[in-house]
């Protein structure tokens, strides 16, 4: 998939210079969600290889831990080390995925900014982590979650499917790539 982007010409982009980009024909933003560690051991080397940046967005409270996955397999998440070694490549940024990976339409107000904060506190221990760009946990918002939000975050992704033409940074669109999804 890399390579097909390299040989075709695209242009891979930081998820904080889309705010700056002017045309996003053939542009393509690269994200990971909850920062496991194969995003270091599998993806770093490829994005390097072909000198591609990316956005990891990390869940403070696993950091160094382990989360448990799809169909219950225990992951290993990204220790601080990795993370400074993946900032100092100048390829990856690393955004907040909140504090606990939970459903944030479910919690009150307080809990909500709460995980923000808390995220955004951690992050900003780790110099060169962007503390102001946010992926919803379970890609889970509500109107109530997406107007708190706006007051911590410059840029929200979420997991809505589509293209941006004209981006709206509070509710940008991704497409996932998983395990599932073939190469087209």
């Amino acid at each position: 998939q890399m390579r097909y982007l390299k040989d075709n010409s695209f242009n891979v982009i930081k998820l904080k210079d889309l705010a700056v980009s002017q045309n996003l024909k053939k542009t393509v933003v690269i994200t990971f969600d909850d920062g496991y560690e194969d995003n270091y051991s599998e993806a770093f080397p490829v994005l390097k290889k072909y000198g591609f940046p990316a956005t990891v967005f990390i869940t403070t409270s696993l950091i160094g831990g382990k989360n448990t996955a799809r169909k219950g397999t225990e992951m290993p998440i990204l220790p601080v080390a990795d993370i400074k070694e993946m900032l100092a490549s100048g390829l990856i940024d690393f955004g907040s995925h909140c504090h606990r990976h939970v459903k944030l339409a479910s919690l009150n107000s307080e809990q909500i900014k709460d995980e923000f904060l808390v995220s955004q506190k951690i992050l900003s221990d780790i110099p060169g982590t962007s503390s102001d760009i946010l992926a919803y946990p379970y890609g889970n918002f509500d109107e109530r979650v997406l107007n708190i939000a706006k007051n911590f975050f410059k840029i929200i992704v979420t997991v809505r499917k589509g293209k941006e033409k004209l981006p709206d940074l509070f509710n940008l669109k991704r497409n996932s790539i998983d395990s599932e999804t073939g190469f087209w």
